[in-house]
């Protein structure tokens, strides 16, 4: 039992039994003869009553401002949950940029979530980006409040350690207990690097808890180090580069380095070993290496759009027959051609080690939604075309990095490139693309049972085994590709 502290709700409630309590109390309350219209309409508004009860964090101790709505446009369009604020708006509030807020409308309560961005402006109150003002049913030529609050973190911390080896196999975080039990009962955890605002989510059951460890410390792999800018970022955006050239703790020569490295959104490309370690040492002197952890759960419309249970049973049958690994790659832009199509771009190397071939289908995950898209490579040759639509040091950024069309991520409501998701082989296309080799094969099984046994529960069960059989053996190769 929880009380709600949040966008002047007081109530006592569960996320568990909000849904029957709102069934009961429309079914003993609302006029018996009521429309279709005014039926479909009620019951819209009591499961998104019901979704907001389960998306927003009922536990949030962070307090609630009343700030005024800019009728200015935004100065970008990404991140898609863009809101724009002046650097004394954030202070007076108490934000970072790349900081994640909730957002109400103040006429009727629709609550969504948005990344802040700091903007050089001097302007009042905030902007919101269209998309997010849609989704909030605001009017934008009227100038009324905007109810925010800071998302709550789960901790923010610079006690980042290398993962041990015998968790990086698996993908595994481990989090020291302080920070382990603020995870609620949340899906995801969001790793976010407040100055670059790279970002990765994982799933809950991939985080684990250390016994031994210091209190607020994270302990990541390589990959997942990389995903948050946390080596040596590729590209600083002017303002926090202003922030960092203006800390107290560096020096002349220091600042003048910061500023020939990443001045201009200037973009770093086959940097020495030497300069990336110098790079370290003078961002650790601004306590650069830190990450912000948000917890995250899916809307319930979405978790409802979950496969059916005889779907799960043909996926469970499917992964004893062919198997699949999956990998977290970070989004990044296609190539010109490919924005248009159902295509997506990989090296030769990831889809070799998916057990994959050129062409294939693929399914992506992110969060709680998933695409099934076409495979292509991208080879040694090709890689300029990449490059050029995105900010890339090295080739080897390319090989955990996914080219994905604007339209599918659409589809999977990413935020904006840099996100990560999970990629694995289409199992359903890898069967119809062999089904051709078992045509032979059942025709065989059928004919000879059928001229050998007389009873039809023998010549059944016979077949449903020489089916099988024939079907795990057949896929063998498929198998072969991604085992160890």
């Amino acid at each position: 039992m929880v009380t709600t502290k949040g966008f002047g709700i007081s109530k006592h409630v569960t996320h568990s039994n909000l849904p029957n309590e709102l069934a009961c109390y429309i079914k003993l309350h609302a006029p018996v003869q009521v429309d279709e219209l005014t039926r479909n309409k009620l019951w819209e508004a009591v499961q998104e009553i019901c979704d907001f009860f389960y998306i927003y964090d009922l536990s949030n101790p962070n307090p609630i401002y009343k700030e005024v709505l800019s009728l200015s446009k935004v100065t970008s369009i990404f991140p898609k949950n863009r809101i724009e604020m002046s650097e004394d708006t954030m202070k007076k509030y108490g934000l970072k940029d790349n900081s994640y807020i909730w957002i109400c409308n103040s006429h009727n309560g629709r609550i969504r979530k948005g990344k802040v961005k700091c903007v050089q402006e001097d302007f009042q109150g905030i902007r919101i980006i269209s998309g997010i003002l849609e989704e909030l049913q605001n009017s934008k030529n009227e100038r009324n409040y905007i109810w925010i609050q800071q998302c709550r973190q789960i901790g923010n911390t610079n006690k980042i350690q290398a993962q041990t080896v015998n968790k990086v196999s698996n993908n595994i975080i481990t989090l020291s207990r302080d920070l382990y039990e603020k995870l609620g009962d949340c899906e995801f955890v969001t790793f976010v690097n407040e100055t670059t605002g790279s970002f990765f989510d994982i799933s809950r059951n991939q985080i684990e808890m250390s016994q031994g460890e210091d209190s607020n410390t994270v302990k990541l792999n390589y990959l997942y180090r990389q995903f948050v800018d946390l080596e040596v970022p590729v590209m600083i955006e002017p303002y926090h580069v202003q922030k960092i050239i203006s800390h107290e703790n560096l020096t002349e020569s220091d600042r003048a380095f910061i500023e020939k490295t990443y001045g201009n959104r200037r973009v770093l490309q086959d940097v020495s070993f030497e300069n990336k370690q110098n790079i370290r040492k003078i961002l650790k002197k601004v306590d650069y290496f830190r990450v912000t952890m948000y917890p995250y759960k899916s809307s319930r419309l979405e978790l409802k759009k979950q496969v059916s249970k005889r779907k799960r049973i043909w996926h469970f049958i499917l992964k004893r027959l062919i198997d699949y690994n999956s990998a977290s790659l970070r989004v990044v832009r296609p190539y010109v051609t490919d924005e248009s199509t159902n295509v997506v771009r990989m090296t030769t190397t990831m889809l070799k080690m998916l057990g994959l071939e050129n062409t294939d289908n693929v399914v992506i995950t992110y969060r709680s939604r998933q695409v099934v898209a076409r495979a292509l490579e991208v080879d040694a040759d090709s890689f300029e075309k990449i490059q050029n639509n995105n900010t890339m040091a090295s080739q080897t950024e390319m090989e955990y990095s996914i080219g994905i069309p604007t339209h599918i991520r659409s589809q999977l409501d990413m935020e904006h490139i840099h996100c990560v998701c999970s990629v694995r082989r289409d199992m359903n296309y890898i069967f119809k693309k062999h089904a051709h080799l078992q045509v032979v094969p059942t025709i065989g099984i059928f004919f000879t049972v059928f001229q050998t046994f007389k009873d039809p529960l023998l010549r059944m069960a016979i077949t449903a085994i020489g089916l099988l059989t024939a079907l795990y053996v057949s896929f063998t190769v498929e198998r072969n590709k991604i085992s160890n």
